[in-house]
């Protein structure tokens, strides 16, 4: 295997988890109550149920996964992630972010993130379900993260950011 030394675009990294983010939570909330309709509705073996109670837990899964990408802390020296808690750890943003990244919901899908989705852990512990989600301010938390998005944006472009990728 050839190793890439290339680094990824930060402001296109972020841009695009963001967006996948909220693509996923807006599409996830929006079939949610025909998913719970279908199941009230239909009894025994449905393809069709069946195939719809897949793409609503491709959805959710994906979900979690990106929001915890968005939040993630990892940090080596040889593998450092990209993500707004490690982008604007030393930034004007950072209160605003930690105080997003704190936020009760957020904290439920990194910690379902870590123990069920992305990782299985050996104990058996609460998962954040998409009712709880749906009904949740996910969608009002990253539509906070636009603000320091764009400055970053603006900041990145002005300093060339990108010369050094």
């Amino acid at each position: 295997m050839i190793k890439n030394n290339k680094k990824r675009n930060l402001v296109d990294s972020l841009q695009i988890s963001l967006r996948f983010s909220k693509e996923y939570f807006n599409k996830l909330c929006e079939i949610r109550p025909r998913l719970i309709n279908m199941q009230n509705d239909l009894t025994g073996d449905h393809p069709e149920l069946e195939s719809f109670a897949i793409y609503h837990r491709a959805l959710w899964i994906a979900l979690i996964i990106e929001v915890g990408k968005i939040f993630d802390n990892f940090y080596e020296e040889n593998k450092k992630v990209i993500s707004f808690k490690t982008i604007f750890k030393n930034s004007n943003f950072k209160d605003e972010i930690n105080s997003i990244h704190g936020e009760q919901i957020i904290t439920k899908i990194i910690h379902t993130r870590k123990t069920f989705t992305a990782h299985m852990g050996e104990k058996q512990e609460d998962v954040v379900s998409s009712e709880e989600i749906c009904n949740s301010n996910l969608g009002e938390l990253l539509n906070r993260l636009d603000n320091p998005l764009h400055a970053f944006t603006q900041w990145f472009l002005e300093n060339r950011g990108w010369e050094k990728l």
